[in-house]
């Protein structure tokens, strides 16, 4: 995760806190954090394995 997106759920999570949140929205804070970090890192290996194919589909 880049800098703006650790800001904006260090933000989200401070926010909770200050609102007294229950376990429970932190625990689907938490779950929403990563399902978003899993899906730019699954967007990124993607491209990276297409790049690969590419090169070595061109090579052969």
């Amino acid at each position: 995760m880049d800098k703006n997106n650790r800001s904006k759920w260090t933000n989200e999570f401070r926010s909770l806190g200050k609102k007294k949140g229950s376990r429970q929205n932190f625990i689907n804070l938490y779950k929403k954090m990563k399902k978003e970090k899993d899906n730019c890192e699954n967007i990124k290996t993607n491209i990276f394995k297409r790049l690969i194919d590419r090169f070595s589909n061109g090579k052969d």
